[in-house]
C-alpha cells in the first residue's frame, strides 16, 4: 500500500482529486487532507506518507517553496496545478511528476503506475510478470483471412477496428490484417491478454495506450503508440480506465 498526503488550499481540487484516487488508485491510500502549508507539514510529520500530491499556488506558501523547506525530503511529490508554466519549476525540484487541472484520470493512473513501477523491487516484478505469463491466454493467435491463416503474436496487437463482418487488426508494425472474425470474436479471445473493448467497432491493447483525450458529449478520444485516434463509447469510458489502472 502506497500512503500519500493531499495538499490543496481549494476544497473543489481536494475533494476532485481524492475522488479520483478512490475510483481508480486502489493501492494508494490518501492518510489526510490539507488545506495549507502549514497543515501539509503537520500531516508529513505525523503519518510520513511516501508521496505527496501538492498544490502548487496556495495563499500562505506555495508547494514549491514547501518543497524547499525540506532539505531531504522522505517523500516524493506530484505536483497539482492550474498553470502548465510551473512545470520546469516543478521538476527543478526534483517532483516525481506533474499534473495539470482538471485532473484527467489516466494522467492520474499513468503517474501513480509509474511511482508504482519504481517502487517495485525488480526480482518482484520478474516474479510477478512469470506468474502473468503462466495464466495469459496463448501468445499466438490464428487470424482467418482470404488467403488463408495467418499466426500473429497477441502482444504485437495494437488494436482491432471492425469494418461490418470483418475486423482489421493493426499490428505494431503498422501492419494491418484484415481478418474473418468479428470484433466480438477477438473480444472474447483476447480477454484476459491486456485488451479492452472501447467502442462498439474499437479493442485495444492496453500497453500501447499513449494519451486519453476527453471529448464533450461523448466518452474521449483514445491515442495509441502509433498515433492512431480510437473513439471511446461514454458508457464504456470508466471500465477502460479501471483496467488501464489495474494493467
Amino acid at each position: 500500500m502506497i500512503t500519500s498526503i493531499v495538499v490543496d488550499d481549494e476544497e473543489q481540487g481536494r475533494n476532485t482529486l481524492c475522488k479520483l484516487i478512490r475510483k481508480y488508485c486502489a493501492d494508494l491510500q490518501v492518510m489526510a487532507v490539507a488545506e495549507s502549508a502549514s497543515a501539509a507539514l503537520d500531516a508529513i510529520e505525523r503519518h510520513h506518507p511516501d508521496l505527496v500530491f501538492l498544490d502548487v499556488e496556495m495563499q500562505e506558501t506555495s508547494g514549491l517553496e514547501l518543497l524547499g523547506s525540506f532539505e531531504h525530503p522522505s517523500f516524493d511529490v506530484i505536483f497539482v496545478t492550474a498553470h502548465e508554466r510551473y512545470a520546469v519549476p516543478a521538476l527543478r525540484h526534483a517532483a516525481f511528476d506533474f499534473l495539470l487541472k482538471p485532473v484527467a484520470s489516466l494522467d492520474l493512473i499513468t503517474a501513480v503506475k509509474r511511482y508504482r513501477q519504481r517502487q517495485r523491487p525488480p526480482l518482484a516484478t520478474t516474479k510477478q510478470r512469470d506468474t502473468q505469463s503462466d495464466t495469459r491466454a496463448p501468445q499466438q493467435l490464428a487470424l482467418p483471412t482470404q488467403e488463408g491463416f495467418v499466426f500473429v503474436d497477441i502482444n504485437e496487437i495494437s488494436h482491432c477496428k471492425a469494418v461490418s463482418n470483418y475486423t482489421e487488426v493493426h499490428m505494431l508494425t503498422g501492419r494491418t490484417i484484415t481478418s474473418s472474425r468479428t470484433l466480438l470474436e477477438f473480444e472474447r479471445l483476447l480477454e484476459g491478454s491486456g485488451f479492452v473493448r472501447v467502442h462498439q467497432s474499437g479493442l485495444i491493447n492496453l500497453r500501447y495506450v499513449r494519451k486519453f483525450r476527453r471529448g464533450k458529449g461523448r466518452g474521449g478520444i483514445i491515442v495509441m503508440h502509433d498515433g492512431s485516434e480510437i473513439d471511446v463509447a461514454q458508457r464504456r469510458r470508466d471500465h477502460f480506465l479501471e483496467q488501464f489502472a489495474r494493467l
